[in-house]
């Protein structure tokens, strides 16, 4: 009896023995992590000496590249032109359309006084100066007004309104200025820091820069 439990618990010994060792990692290097965990804060890549590249709106970039728009350009082509003297240059850059308020013509009118009655006083007036390319103004803000010519240009309307001041009836014509909505175009540009100021284009007049943030 002695014997049978002695081999009993050296059977059990073995047994133990065996399943600790199959349950064990194959070979050491199946439990060492690939990543090194040194630095767990930074990406491997960037341990390894590749740099990514700087972030859009980081202080890397920001020091490097700045840019900007110039505009508005009324023309599609004039503003092509400059985008190609620009990018000849060193710049890079995209044409914008956008749409904005442009002077379509000008107003001259005489304001209302007085309703109706002051607008008919001011058209004798006018008439007895032979003056007689005008209407009364039948609606909105300029309403019992006289309408004395729409113009294309500023310097007609201006000769009008001079014409009207120099009768000597005391009357003060005003040129309003009458919009529409059309569309312009602005150079998107990325321009480096070193490009060298005698390098960059001349900027025609009207035109002017805007600051902007990087893409």
């Amino acid at each position: 009896m002695r014997v049978l439990f002695v081999l009993l618990v050296l059977f059990n010994l073995g047994y133990l023995g065996f399943v600790l060792w199959s349950d064990a990692p194959s070979s050491p290097s199946a439990a060492i992590s690939p990543v090194s965990v040194d630095r767990p804060d930074v990406p491997l890549l960037q341990r390894l000496g590749e740099q990514q590249p700087p972030a859009p709106g980081s202080q890397v970039q920001a020091s490097t590249w700045g840019c900007f728009s110039l505009g508005p350009f009324d023309d599609d082509l004039v503003a092509r032109r400059a985008l190609l003297d620009w990018e000849a240059a060193g710049a890079r850059g995209m044409i914008r359309p956008a749409q904005a308020a442009r002077p379509a013509s000008y107003w001259v009118i005489l304001p209302p006084h007085d309703g109706s009655q002051g607008a008919a006083a001011a058209r004798q007036r006018l008439n007895d100066e032979g003056v007689d390319d005008h209407y009364v103004i039948t609606e909105g803000e300029h309403e019992q007004g006289l309408s004395l010519g729409l113009f294309s240009s500023k310097e007609r309307a201006r000769r009008r309104q001079v014409q009207i001041q120099g009768l000597g009836l005391g009357l003060e014509p005003r040129v309003m200025t009458r919009y529409r909505e059309q569309t312009v175009y602005w150079v998107d540009l990325e321009i480096h820091r070193a490009l060298d100021v005698d390098a960059r284009p001349a900027v025609g007049p009207g035109l002017h820069w805007q600051a902007r943030v990087c893409p």
